[in-house]
């Protein structure tokens, strides 16, 4: 491998893009408040947060973007960007599945995923139009502590170049990167490193890629296969952009030591010299970097105690503005703006199903993820809604049978009878650290306004179905043990709980436990 101090690239063309009158967002995932928060990079300033299901570590976002994949432990969360609401959850294969890392195609037609001790060697293929694993892929990795760490695309989606890190007790580790055919998944090529591949970036030109690990930057020519030069740098790797108008990178790096604790620092690099350029000591240590693709500004990631995203200047790396943004960012992803959300519907909801006799039809929720409606003096299902493997528990319908609300795994999954769509997902937060909520119990207020749910661990909670939001568990569990049913009902003029066995609950802006030894009564105030 050659080694030089000279980057030999082009000057980046300046994409269309980035016209003055495009606006972008930034998307910030933040692990432990389990949201994405959603920065307006024009006013700089948090616009928008969006709840997940669980601990998200990454995100990918389509190109036109208006969907987002958040990378949860054991499922990816999809998000409407224009709505910003949950409208999928996609379960991941195996008992340690990827969790590290999901990248978008350029078409925004597959989502890869990596970053598993189970599959240390392969990456998952998510199909974004059915929103499922359509399956994944193995690169030529022998080590079982060797492992994928990164992923980018050529411009039209038909090459995927797969940075691994290599264990290699002799000499350090060292890194490969893999150029796989992305439609018959086979590996046409590679290119060896000394340093782990651990963060990949590619030129606008598509004629570069740029590997980045503990000790270098390497630059790679894609159409000989082999790496041009090498940029020695310092520390361990947390990120790496590259300016889509200037000849530069930013690389983020930290070093740990014992007695002074761990230092981050954002450095500049030239590509054209192969130079870093300007080097900036951070406050707290960082892995995130994107760059605005007017190439302004660089957007990196502080950590705990700061928890902030911090503009920089893309030249001077001086700071232009400061955002908190929540607890433990992980990743900064920089994306259009989808624009506002569609003008409600005007045409009046279709009228429900007829019913035999004008009577009364039974809604039941099955473990083959279905709603099957059955109706009276009918041998079998008059119909069945299919709910999309999310982990059907139970069922509750509107008095005058329009809306089914299906309690699932982790959300409330809005259904109109009449279409039999799924026309809303209501996520809940995880009960503990890592165990989503497992609904078992959902009930209805009579004026069909507020859902209570109970989780198989004994929580209760409250949810607004007007507005589709969560409103809060009761604190402490409710009961112990599995809960078996709830009831809700309203009493002067707030909505009480009743459990059997246990005190009641009334919904105020606090939850106080009853204090009446009855079984069913509110608590006073």
């Amino acid at each position: 491998m050659r080694r030089s101090s000279l980057l030999i690239v082009a000057l980046l063309p300046v994409p269309s893009a980035a016209s003055a009158d495009h606006r972008y967002l930034a998307y910030v995932v933040n692990g432990e408040d389990r949201s994405v928060a959603v920065i307006d990079t024009h006013e700089r300033a948090v616009a928008d947060k969006i709840r997940t299901l669980g601990w998200p570590g990454d995100i990918a976002i389509t190109p036109d973007g208006r969907r987002a994949y958040a990378l949860c432990w054991r499922e990816i969360d999809v998000i409407d960007l224009v709505t910003l609401t949950i409208v999928a959850t996609i379960p991941l294969w195996g008992e340690d599945p990827p969790s590290r890392r999901i990248v978008m195609s350029p078409t925004g037609m597959f989502a890869y995923v990596l970053g598993s001790n189970e599959f240390p060697h392969s990456l998952l293929i998510v199909n974004t139009s059915t929103d499922s694993v359509a399956g994944s892929f193995r690169v030529p990795l022998q080590g079982p502590d060797d492992e994928v760490l990164d992923v980018v695309f050529s411009a039209d989606g038909t090459t995927a170049y797969v940075g691994a890190e290599v264990e290699n007790e002799s000499n350090g580790d060292t890194g490969m990167v893999f150029f796989v055919d992305t439609t018959s998944r086979a590996v046409a090529g590679v290119v060896s490193l000394t340093h782990a591949a651990d963060k990949l970036a590619i030129s606008v030109d598509g004629r570069w890629l740029y590997a980045t690990g503990h000790g270098g930057l390497s630059a790679v020519n894609l159409t000989q296969q082999v790496v041009a030069a090498t940029v020695p740098l310092d520390g361990f790797v947390g990120g790496l952009a590259v300016n889509p108008v200037r000849s530069s990178a930013y690389v983020m790096s930290y070093t740990y030591d014992t007695e002074s604790g761990s230092t981050s620092s954002v450095s500049a690099v030239d590509l054209g010299s192969g130079r870093v350029t300007r080097s900036r000591v951070l406050a707290a240590p960082g892995r995130g970097v994107a760059v605005l693709p007017d190439g302004s500004a660089v957007y990196v990631i502080l950590e705990s105690p700061v928890n902030e995203v911090v503009i920089l200047d893309s030249i001077t790396l001086e700071t232009i503005d400061a955002v908190p943004v929540g607890y433990e960012p992980r990743t900064v992803l920089i994306a259009p703006d989808p624009g506002p959300p569609p003008m409600p519907s005007v045409t009046p909801r279709p009228p429900p199903s007829p019913r035999p006799d004008g009577r009364y039809q039974a809604y039941v929720a099955s473990r083959t993820e279905t709603l099957s409606v059955l109706e009276m003096n009918r041998a079998g299902a008059a119909s069945t809604i299919p709910l999309g493997g999310l982990g059907v528990r139970d069922v509750a319908v509107t008095a005058d049978g329009t809306v089914a609300y299906v309690a699932s795994w982790a959300s409330i999954l809005v259904v109109e009878i009449a279409t039999g769509e799924v026309i809303r997902v209501i996520p809940l937060p995880y009960t503990y650290p890592d165990t989503p909520p497992q609904l078992h119990r959902i009930a209805l207020a009579p004026d069909g306004t507020v859902a209570c749910v109970g989780t198989s661990a004994g929580y209760v909670g409250f949810i607004d179905l007007a507005r589709g939001e969560f409103l809060g568990y009761v604190p402490d569990r409710a009961v112990d043990g599995n809960l078996l049913s709830t009831a809700i009902r309203k009493y002067d003029d707030v909505l009480s709980v009743g459990i059997p066995r246990v005190p009641c609950y009334r919904l105020r802006q606090r939850w106080r436990r009853c204090g009446c030894p009855e079984r069913a009564h509110s608590m006073s105030n």
